[in-house]
């Protein structure tokens, strides 16, 4: 009989705590798409919160902002050790120049750039910070145009500076929210 008692109680117990869980995962969810909703594109901005765990933790706009700019430090860096490798084994030198002499500095500034947003945006300096991230997001279009002019050569980061310009819209779009 008491054994019957502990396993109801636990069974209780679990069922509980995964109630709770998922009802705080539902409103997480909710501020995400709230706010994701008011963005450029609803998609990505929940796809890459919830990759994230850090975003079902945030309480407010600010934190999911600081999120957003943190996961595109993220890729700041997998993006310049991605430029890195291709301008070692890429064969075209125009290619090459453009991946080492404009694409890798503009990166690099962006990264500082994404630091300083986070820091203008802790000391409530949100002019400052949306400014940041459209520097970060206006290298990454340097760096493309590079290819394009003054003649057309196949970009081998049309996709990756695509991408990134998209979250750097996301973003400014979540903190002109705030």
């Amino acid at each position: 009989m008491a054994k019957q008692v502990f396993e109801i109680v636990v069974v209780l117990v679990v069922v509980l705590f995964f109630n709770q869980g998922n009802a705080n995962m539902t409103k997480d969810m909710t501020l995400i798409e709230s706010v994701c909703k008011k963005t450029h594109d609803f998609k990505l901005c929940v796809s890459t919160l919830i990759s994230n765990p850090l975003s079902f933790n945030s309480t407010d706009v600010k934190g999911l902002a600081r999120i957003m700019i943190g996961i595109l430090q993220a890729k700041t860096d997998g993006i310049l050790a991605t430029i890195d490798r291709m301008s070692k084994n890429e064969s075209d030198p125009r290619i090459r120049d453009c991946l080492i002499d404009d694409c890798y500095p503009e990166y690099d500034k962006g990264a500082e750039l994404l630091q300083q947003a986070i820091e203008d945006l802790e000391s409530g300096s949100l002019r400052y910070a949306i400014t940041d991230v459209l520097w970060a997001k206006d290298d990454a279009e340097t760096c493309q145009e590079c290819f394009e002019e003054p003649i057309k050569l196949k970009s081998p980061v049309t996709a990756i500076n695509s991408y990134y310009v998209a979250l750097c819209h996301i973003a400014e779009d979540i903190m002109v929210i705030l």
